[in-house]
């Protein structure tokens, strides 16, 4: 059950650091705002030539 994972993930201090710590990574890497401006750029350039954005 989804509850009882969180509830293990918040009472295991160990767990939590290591889970706290990949979600910052995977933030500050597939949310990074060179990243992001190069998706909306491509989607922008995409969207001008009327293509589709399959």
């Amino acid at each position: 059950m989804v509850a009882e994972k969180a509830i293990g993930l918040l009472s295991d201090p160990i767990l939590h650091k290591r889970f706290s710590e990949a979600a910052l990574e995977r933030a500050n890497t597939e949310f990074h705002s060179d990243t992001i401006m190069s998706e909306y750029e491509a989607i922008y350039i995409q969207a001008l030539e009327g293509k589709s954005m399959e």
